[in-house]
């Protein structure tokens, strides 16, 4: 990870459809199997709205994830069924300052203190970008969802297989 942009959308097989109508011609869907979220890549800047009304529409978690790890940039846009329920930018107009902070914390979130608006606390937006994509199970960034992880072997039990890195889908 060095720097990425893009949205993320929670979504069931039977709405793909739905969100490809929504799409550019040179947006790209990346599915991984047995992870509950898409990408959409070849995005510069969030489309709010475009956002909020696949979010609505679908029912679902649309997530905005941008980050520039040599800068320690990034910024977070969760949308919960059509509301935006989180905003967090910090570092990309002022170095490590918080210029964005609003909505409730949520569980990958582990600052050292919470995000204050305006206050300079850099942060490591490599790390923050992978606890959001460990957190919620982000396909095409290499991070395991935690649903996916496998749980400990008992003593005196065989260990499971390891598992080949499941091929990724292409548009249709």
């Amino acid at each position: 990870m060095g720097s990425s942009a893009g949205f993320f959308v929670r979504l069931e097989p039977a709405d793909e459809a739905k969100l490809r109508v929504h799409l550019k011609s040179y947006q790209e869907l990346v599915f991984e199997e047995g992870f509950p979220f898409a990408q959409v890549a070849n995005d510069a800047e969030p489309n709010r709205e475009l956002l909020c009304a696949i979010s609505k529409e679908l029912e679902t978690d649309v997530i905005w994830l941008e980050f520039e790890s040599t800068v320690d940039a990034f910024r977070y846009l969760h949308w919960r069924r059509g509301a935006l329920v989180r905003t967090l930018r910090n570092g990309l107009k002022r170095e490590g300052t918080w210029e964005s902070v609003d909505g409730e914390p949520e569980p990958w979130e582990r600052w050292k203190a919470p995000p204050k608006l305006g206050a300079f606390d850099p942060i490591s937006a490599r790390e923050a970008a992978l606890l959001i994509a460990e957190h919620w199970g982000f396909a095409g960034t290499g991070a395991e969802p935690r649903t996916a992880k496998a749980a400990k072997p008992k003593p005196g039990k065989p260990k499971p297989a390891a598992k080949e890195p499941a091929a990724r889908r292409k548009p249709r």
